[in-house]
Formats: C-alpha cells, sequence, structure tokens
C-alpha cells in the first residue's frame, strides 16, 4: 500500500521561499524538502541534512541548497567577492557534492 509523503515546510525564511519557488515552477509534484539520511540517526533521532530541496524526475536529480550569508559590512566590496565569496561558494559545493554521494 502506498504511503503518504509528507513535505517539510522549511526551517528558515530563505528555505520556505526555495519550497514556494519550487512549487511555483511546477516541481511541487516531484520535489522533497529538507530531505534527511539515515545516517547519526542513532544519535539525536534526527539524521543528517542531505539537502534543502531535492527535485526528482525520472531518473534526473536536482540538488537545491540554500545558504545564509550575511553582508559584512566593515569589509570592503573587493574582498566580500574574492577570498570570502570564494570560502562560502566552496562551502555550498562541498555541502552538494556530500548530498549527492549519500544518494
Amino acid at each position: 500500500m502506498l504511503r503518504k509523503i509528507i513535505r517539510g515546510s522549511g526551517f528558515t525564511q530563505s528555505e520556505e521561499k526555495l519550497i514556494e519557488f519550487a512549487d511555483d515552477a511546477f516541481f511541487g509534484l516531484w520535489s522533497y524538502p529538507n530531505v534527511y539520511s539515515d545516517e547519526g540517526y542513532s544519535k539525536n533521532k534526527i539524521g543528517k541534512e542531505v539537502s534543502d530541496l531535492l527535485v526528482i524526475f525520472d531518473k534526473d536529480i536536482i540538488i537545491f541548497s540554500d545558504k545564509a550569508i550575511t553582508y559584512n559590512k566593515k569589509k570592503k566590496i573587493l574582498r566580500l567577492h574574492g577570498r570570502d565569496g570564494l570560502k562560502n561558494q566552496s562551502y555550498s559545493l562541498a555541502h552538494s557534492y556530500l548530498a549527492q554521494r549519500s544518494l
């Protein structure tokens, strides 16, 4: 018998916007917000988050990762796009890579 899939609603405002975007873009039927793996489940009963939004259609999978990055007014704009921007992008890329590996 088929079980009803209960979709997550997002934990942050930006995750809620991401889910809203997916629904508006007709991904709603194939999207799964806040997907967790069973890694670490025995310790904290939650598991590890795989992605903020997962879209699965046939053999194709799209992984969405939402990062809330604050703007630091004390730093110069050139530095924000340089080393710090690269650090934030690298973190997001690593998170997406780990999500892909866990699938």
